[in-house]
C-alpha cells in the first residue's frame, strides 16, 4: 500500500508513473539543438519528460534525451534536430 501523506511513498509512485509513461506511452529521443533556439529549448524541458540536458560548450549545443508523445507539435521540430 501506498500512500502520498509519507514522502518516501509519493516519491515511489512518482517513479513508477514515469516509469509506466516510459514503457507504454511516450517515444524516446535524442537530440542536439543549438544554444541559439531559446524558445525550443523551453518548450522542450515543459512538453516532454527530459532525462538529460546537457550543454556542450564545443559545439554551442544542448545535447537533451528524454520522452515524448508522438502526438505532440513538438516532435516535428525536435527531429530536425535528432
Amino acid at each position: 500500500m501506498v500512500s502520498a501523506k509519507f514522502e518516501d511513498d509519493a516519491e515511489i509512485f512518482k517513479e513508477a508513473i514515469q516509469r509506466y509513461l516510459r514503457q507504454e506511452l511516450l517515444t524516446s529521443f535524442e537530440a542536439h539543438v543549438p544554444a541559439s533556439e531559446g524558445k525550443l529549448l523551453s518548450r522542450i524541458k515543459s512538453e516532454t519528460m527530459v532525462d538529460r540536458f546537457y550543454f556542450n560548450e564545443e559545439n554551442e549545443q544542448y545535447d537533451i534525451s528524454g520522452y515524448v508523445q508522438e502526438e505532440q507539435s513538438i516532435i516535428g521540430e525536435l527531429k530536425k534536430y535528432m
